[in-house]
């Protein structure tokens, strides 16, 4: 979890970095790092409810119109693959593949964040011994990984 939460904190940096005259947006920004602090305080205490709390809120929070489509999009696809991943610790697999649709239904990218949610979707698909989905979601999330890395392969250092 910590990976995925640094990825969205590296994203966010880059979201400040273009509305520094934005007070609106620095603030969700703002919101988005305290939210996402709690939520590791929480899961290091073992209180999933509390971090369940914390990402429900951070999917429910309209983001100001400044923020761009992509961070908003990331930062909840974020926070969903996280309350999928507290609902399969849950044995809740149901529950981890109604939020991954909900977070897919926001946009494939076919960046970190959706293969993020196809691995999460694929775990929740084998807790249920749906074993065939499971791989097909695990090779969907292989094919994208594939691709970021082919694509930074290919760009020049700078």
């Amino acid at each position: 979890m910590k990976r995925v939460a640094l990825i969205v904190m590296l994203s966010v940096a880059c979201l400040i970095a273009g509305c520094d005259q934005d007070a609106s947006a620095r603030q969700w920004v703002g919101q988005v790092l305290e939210t996402d602090a709690a939520v590791e305080r929480a899961l290091r205490a073992g209180d999933r409810s509390a971090a369940v709390v914390a990402l429900t809120s951070l999917v429910s929070a309209e983001p100001p119109a400044s923020v761009g489509e992509d961070e908003a999009r990331a930062v909840r696809q974020d926070a969903y693959f996280r309350l999928a991943e507290i609902a399969l610790v849950d044995e809740a697999p149901d529950r981890a593949l109604a939020l991954v649709e909900v977070a897919l239904g926001l946009g494939d990218q076919r960046d970190v964040f959706s293969a993020n949610l196809y691995i999460v979707r694929g775990k929740a698909h084998e807790a249920r011994d749906e074993l065939v989905e499971a791989a097909g979601d695990y090779h969907e999330a292989l094919l994208i990984t594939d691709a970021q890395l082919d694509r930074a392969l290919r760009e020049p250092s700078q």
